[in-house]
């Protein structure tokens, strides 16, 4: 198996769902007690989610990019980010490194086609809705593709 270099943090919550299913696909395609080989950065989220809502998206694209430079750098085959809204930066994490990027719109499109599905409805945070382009894996492999933004429960 090859090393994959995770970005979290961004909420520990998602890292720990990537984690705990890439770890279960390894066990249910391999068995016994075998798990994925692993390294994972893992962000203080409040750091981004200040970056997020200043709209210092070069700075956080920088950050994410250098991340993934890093996770390289230490070994990892491939990069994933364990997050929804922080795609919308991939083209930054894609062009910083020479390994595969694992896009999240990518293996969505890619099970959506299996399915036989045209048009679908994709729900997402409302700063990755307002930035949402036609470069985006379901953009590209599905007819038509809207992206519905989520509401935040009032509080």
């Amino acid at each position: 198996m090859q090393t994959i270099g995770l970005i979290g943090g961004m909420s520990w919550e998602s890292t720990a769902l990537y984690y705990k299913l890439i770890n279960e696909r390894v066990r249910d395609r391999i068995g016994k007690l075998h798990s994925a080989p692993l390294l994972l950065y893992s962000y203080d989220f409040e750091e981004i989610k200040q970056m997020q809502y200043a709209g210092r998206w070069s700075e956080a694209a920088a950050s994410l990019a250098e991340v993934a430079r890093r996770l390289e750098g230490a070994g990892a085959r491939a990069i994933v980010l364990c997050t929804n809204t922080m795609h919308k930066l991939a083209p930054d994490i894609i062009s910083s490194v020479t390994v595969p990027f694992i896009h999240l719109g990518d293996a969505t499109a890619q099970r959506i086609r299996a399915k036989g599905y045209r048009r679908v409805g994709c729900s997402a945070s409302s700063s990755r809705w307002r930035r949402t382009s036609t470069s985006t894996g379901c953009a590209r492999m599905i007819s038509t593709c809207w992206f519905l933004p989520l509401r935040r429960a009032p509080t």
